[in-house]
């Protein structure tokens, strides 16, 4: 079987690290050599792919540069000549060209989310890959108009695992203080900036005529803080907005959600696949990124962007119409089932 190496810049909270917790396995399963190299170092996913038997390499993250990860690198490059790189983004890309010894005999699997914006050497780079995967078809046209070959790119839907066994709801409602009677709605995902701020505004909308409602808020980043202070700052009663960090259960927990919101502008789609995969009902902004996996109406909603009222408006009837909710979160799981092969 061929050698696969995965390259990406970091194993933290982000899309493609998720998305290499759930190839890299796969791959190992079905005999293929692989290897992981992180250019950051460990993250929140280096444990899920130790646990399936892989190491992962890399420690750039302890220092600005490390010599040892640039030679570690050049030898993993080598060792997997005549096998395949999945490089992960454009800095993941630009330290496999500057390492550069290998990538001759390797076929070059390149993963954009087609938002990127290429300069010339980035535009020479990528047209030298022999495949660009992007998640839907949006992407691929930025990446055409961009001059980049329409014959190398292909779309690829981000994978998603089996959803797992539902926690019990007694115990993870005393977990975090509540009583396990309350509806939950849920969102997740990287606190950068004010990624999720657009949640507390429509729970703002929510928290008055549905005082037993928490909202559960699971992720972390250099914007928690922010939002964290803006939701005590809305509410300094208490808005029962409820911050549990970063958590490895995620997908587990959504199992759980009357409701999941996915405001977010950019990304969210590995949440998104998790709260359909476990037959949730989702509520998320109308971007290329969730209009490629959510048929709207049918398989979720999806709200126009930078309108947390109509957001609020949807949320409140589909909390007093449990049956749309199941019909959503059903077709949700059936089409996530069928458009990845899952049983």
């Amino acid at each position: 079987m061929r050698p696969v190496t995965f390259l990406v810049p970091d194993l933290g909270h982000a899309s493609h690290a998720k998305q290499v917790s759930l190839l890299a396995p796969a791959m190992k399963t079905a005999g293929h050599p692989v290897n992981v190299f992180s250019l950051a170092g460990d993250g929140t996913f280096s444990t899920p792919l130790r646990m399936a038997g892989l190491a992962v390499e890399g420690h750039r993250g302890r220092r600005f540069f490390d010599i040892g990860d640039f030679l570690l690198l050049r030898r993993r490059l080598d060792e997997t000549r005549e096998g395949t790189l999945h490089v992960f983004g454009l800095s993941a890309l630009r330290a496999a060209k500057l390492t550069g010894i290998g990538l001759d005999r390797l076929e070059i699997i390149l993963t954009l989310k087609g938002r990127e914006k290429l300069n010339r050497i980035n535009r020479r780079w990528v047209n030298q890959v022999g495949r660009i995967q992007v998640p839907h078809a949006v992407a691929r046209d930025h990446l055409i108009a961009q001059e980049i070959s329409a014959a190398l790119i292909e779309v690829v839907r981000p994978v998603v695992a089996l959803p797992p066994p539902l926690p019990d709801r007694d115990e993870f409602c005393r977990s975090i203080g509540v009583s396990p009677h309350v509806p939950l709605l849920m969102t997740a995902g990287q606190m950068r900036n004010s990624d999720l701020y657009v949640a507390l505004w429509v729970f703002e909308y929510i928290r008055y005529p549905e005082k037993s409602a928490r909202l559960l808020m699971m992720g972390d980043g250099p914007g928690r803080e922010k939002i964290e202070s803006a939701s005590h700052g809305l509410a300094p009663e208490g808005s029962r907005v409820m911050f549990l960090g970063a958590r490895p259960d995620v997908p587990n927990v959504l199992g759980l959600a009357e409701i999941v919101i996915l405001p977010q502008k950019t990304g969210g789609v590995n949440v998104a696949l998790e709260a359909m995969a476990a037959g949730r009902a989702v509520v998320a902004t109308a971007t290329p990124d969730m209009s490629a996996i959510i048929r709207h109406n049918e398989t979720g909603i999806l709200v126009p962007n930078g309108s947390p009222y109509e957001f609020a408006r949807i949320m409140y009837k589909l909390m007093h119409d449990p049956a749309r909710r199941d019909a959503l979160g059903k077709a949700a799981a059936g089409w996530v089932k069928a458009s990845q092969n899952l049983p």
